[in-house]
């Protein structure tokens, strides 16, 4: 990781706080900030956001955006 980058995450245990599991990573910065990058997967339904970004949307199922990600 840049060490710009490391001085911008919040401090967790002399580390920077970054969780991390098999279809997300939540990365938590010092203003308070939560970048949250989440799978297509069913576990994603239900979460909240300011905005939504969609990686080659084109390669994601029509169904899969509308009943998981804008709802």
């Amino acid at each position: 990781m840049s060490e710009i980058y490391a001085k911008e995450f919040e401090d967790y245990g002399g580390e920077p706080h970054i969780n991390k599991g098999k279809d997300y990573v939540e990365c938590y910065f010092k203003n308070g900030s939560i970048l949250k990058v989440v799978g297509t997967t069913d576990s994603a339904r239900g979460l909240r956001t300011h905005a939504t970004l969609l990686d080659e949307a084109r390669d994601i199922d029509g169904d899969a955006i509308d009943q998981i990600i804008l709802p």
